[in-house]
């Protein structure tokens, strides 16, 4: 299967995109990513649907990649934006499948720790938790309960 992993911003890069003369940039590498993860969503079974509409992320997209053609950041933003199509295109083309399922959470969950680390910078982010539901508590089955 061609490659479905989002590449998430090194912390070396991280350290150019959040310097104080980088703001604008990024405000695009978020456009970038708030499109990517609405298409993305769209595809889970895990998460909840996107709040923004498809159309308009698929009009982010190349805005953004646009805006970040002379930056260093348009390798890895390019990247994650073909590894989406290919998602895209592997559902259209061979339906939904365990393994894209996959790859789709994958991708989503690889971006939130992204944005954990954006939003927490210059601090590590907290660790994501396991995605396995919580065990189901009867409310009747309380100790002490009648």
């Amino acid at each position: 299967m061609p490659d479905t992993s989002y590449s998430p911003l090194p912390r070396e890069e991280l350290d150019v995109l959040l310097a104080a003369d980088e703001q604008e940039t990024a405000r695009t590498w978020n456009d970038l990513t708030v499109g990517l993860s609405t298409l993305l969503h769209l595809w889970t079974a895990t998460y909840p649907r996107p709040l923004i509409p498809e159309a308009t992320a698929r009009q982010m997209i190349p805005e953004a990649l646009q805006a970040l053609r002379d930056t260093p950041f348009y390798p890895r933003a390019l990247h994650n934006a073909r590894v989406v199509e290919e998602i895209e295109r592997q559902f259209r083309e061979h339906g939904p499948r365990l393994e894209l399922y996959r790859a789709v959470d994958d991708c989503i969950e690889t971006m939130l720790e992204e944005w954990m680390a954006i939003e927490h910078y210059p601090d590590p982010p907290p660790a994501l938790t396991s995605r396995e539901p919580a065990p189901r508590v009867e409310p009747w089955r309380f100790v002490g309960a009648r």
